[in-house]
């Protein structure tokens, strides 16, 4: 009987214990890359794996892009033309299949440029002129939260992949123009975070401890 008070004691802290949830996020971030006006580029972001963990949600992240480089463009018409606007489009989009990751598109009205694009007003036949996109003009994606039927994409062994690309498009009057956006990108990268549950580990160790003594009670 003196061992069977401390022995129900513990027996009833396990049980209790056995109740006892963690719960944490973990976030995984893909590379950070230059992104063009062509889906070449993808994103690898590794997938949730720790199996004692129970997800209680997926949340996929554009993290703030950037915008870099440069632009051309040349007047191939007769006459001369003008600069109207500037703009870029970002497109985030999933490549691997069943992520419930629905394409999200950005646009940039008015990307601002040295020298500016409005200051263009008399671009002559034949001429060319370069407009530098200035340092620090950034926009942000919506975060998308994944329905619980698409979670089992996320987890396992492996990557999700996704893909981004970054259009620059230059309105200009006159006959015809060429633009060359070989230069201007969008630096960006992806990341997932991933909610989950998981038991204490101090609890399995005392829920263990009890069931021993208990076995060598009743010996």
């Amino acid at each position: 009987m003196k061992l069977l008070a401390p022995l129900l004691a513990l027996t009833a802290l396990a049980s209790t214990a056995n109740a006892a949830i963690y719960y944490d996020t973990r976030t995984y971030y893909s590379n950070t890359i230059d992104v063009g006006s062509s889906f070449v580029n993808i994103f690898n972001v590794a997938k949730f794996n720790i199996p004692e963990a129970v997800l209680t949600g997926v949340t996929v992240k554009v993290v703030q892009s950037t915008m870099v480089g440069s632009i051309t463009i040349t007047n191939t018409g007769g006459v001369a033309a003008a600069i109207e606007a500037f703009d870029s489009e970002f497109t985030a989009r999933q490549i691997t299949t069943g992520l419930g990751y629905a394409q999200t598109t950005v646009d940039i009205n008015n990307v601002v440029t040295s020298p500016t694009w409005q200051s263009i007003t008399n671009l002559q036949p034949s001429a060319s002129q370069t407009l530098n996109i200035a340092s620090g003009q950034s926009f942000v994606v919506d975060d998308q939260n994944i329905a619980s039927g698409f979670w089992g994409a996320y987890t396992g062994s492996g990557n999700v992949t996704f893909s981004a690309r970054d259009i620059q498009t230059i309105t200009v009057t006159g006959d015809s123009f060429t633009q060359n956006a070989s230069n201007a990108k969008a630096t960006t990268q992806f990341a997932v975070v991933y909610s989950f549950s998981i038991p204490e580990p101090s609890t399995a160790l005392l829920g263990g401890l009890a069931s021993i003594l208990l076995f060598r009670r009743r010996r």
